[in-house]
């Protein structure tokens, strides 16, 4: 069961579930308007209406839902313990005490604005939490996984195949601040900056492939090992 399954997150995850061969059963009040097919035999109810018998013969609860905005969280008390305590009865592990959107919503915030994790306003959770996470999620490979999920639906939308057959190789040397070691710095000969160098690689439209942060003196970045098949050791240093 996934609840919130009419979101993007859910929904996306509603149909890679169902491709690996797994039953899903999504949920959703569709109190947020969206212009996204509805996932199959989505389930339009409340999440706070479920009880233990409607989870009868369900194995995992993935729990998306959320209210549409921080402030309503505030007003809407005892709604985070009726979860806990009622609907799950011991089920699917212990519930995590923050909802994945508004743990979305917070990294996103903070890289648009490029501020530090304490930096966080206090609309938000505690930042240590957002921090811990974020990192789980990136040590998991899944900030990645849905990056290039993303991508895929993008080119499939403008007529192109899933995995791309070309790309552009770019890099940019920027100057690194005195705290940062000098293990991970560099000196760039051509455009006389001492710091780091980032190198990425893009598809024909543009859209990430790669990515890869050096110091500034090194001018042959491992693609090889980052794209793997996707890079000939004719096309790749």
């Amino acid at each position: 069961m996934i609840t919130g399954g009419a979101g993007f997150i859910g929904s996306a995850l509603s149909q890679a579930l169902r491709i690996a061969g797994h039953t899903v059963s999504p949920l959703d009040n569709l109190s947020v308007t969206s212009t996204r097919p509805r996932p199959q035999d989505l389930q339009v109810r409340d999440v706070r209406s479920l009880t233990a018998r409607d989870l009868d013969g369900v194995d995992t609860v993935v729990p998306l839902a959320a209210l549409k905005s921080v402030p309503a969280s505030f007003e809407v008390g005892g709604f985070e313990h009726n979860v806990k305590t009622c609907w799950l009865e011991g089920r699917g592990g212990q519930p995590e005490g923050y909802c994945h959107r508004q743990m979305v919503g917070a990294v996103r915030y903070l890289v648009a604005g490029g501020i530090t994790w304490r930096s966080m306003p206090a609309d938000f959770p505690a930042w240590d939490r957002i921090y811990a996470f974020f990192r789980r999620w990136c040590d998991k490979g899944w900030t990645a996984e849905f990056h290039d999920r993303l991508r895929d639906r993008v080119r499939e939308a403008a007529g192109r195949d899933r995995e791309p057959t070309a790309g552009v190789i770019d890099a940019q040397s920027v100057k690194a601040t005195a705290s940062v070691p000098a293990a991970t710095r560099g000196f760039d000969g051509g455009k006389k900056v001492n710091g780091r160098k980032r190198h990425i690689v893009v598809d024909t439209l543009g859209l990430l492939l790669a990515a890869v942060v050096t110091a500034a003196s090194v001018t042959a970045p491992p693609w090889r090992a980052e794209l793997g098949y996707a890079c000939p050791p004719a096309a790749c240093p």
